[in-house]
């Protein structure tokens, strides 16, 4: 033992540190009543019936990991319900288009997104000929 586990009061290869002091029980005072010794307390049997009562229960009635799946998943579809009437006017395409025009600026022309491009729109190049400009 190293001399400063030998000055540790506490540590763990010290046997003799104390780690409490001792309890001692207090006196009955007189006049007050003292417990039940034991002697003339009838004790009580426990019995069991001789008729058994047999209950049958599908294993679908069992409480499981299922019940958790499934209050997952009720959880789950009632925030999506409550998310998708916040949001769902936002997804629409007209609104969607509104915004678009409105961060553009009402200056410049907006493309409807579910529309195809026009030909005339489209710029084609010449066989042969460089779209850089060369």
């Amino acid at each position: 033992m190293s001399k400063n586990e030998a000055d540790d009061r506490y540590g763990p290869r010290r046997m003799d540190a104390e780690t409490s002091e001792p309890v001692h029980a207090e006196q009955p005072r007189e006049g007050t009543p003292s417990p039940p010794s034991g002697i003339g307390v009838e004790s009580k049997r426990v019995r069991f019936s001789d008729t058994v009562e047999e209950f049958e229960v599908d294993g679908e009635d069992r409480r499981g990991p299922w019940e958790e799946a499934a209050r997952d998943r009720h959880r789950f579809a009632r925030r999506c319900s409550e998310v998708e009437r916040v949001v769902a006017r936002c997804l629409t395409p007209e609104h969607r288009l509104m915004i678009k025009t409105r961060l553009r600026g009402p200056d410049l022309p907006t493309q409807d997104p579910r529309r195809e491009p026009e030909a005339a729109e489209v710029k084609r190049t010449a066989p042969g000929s460089s779209s850089l400009g060369c």
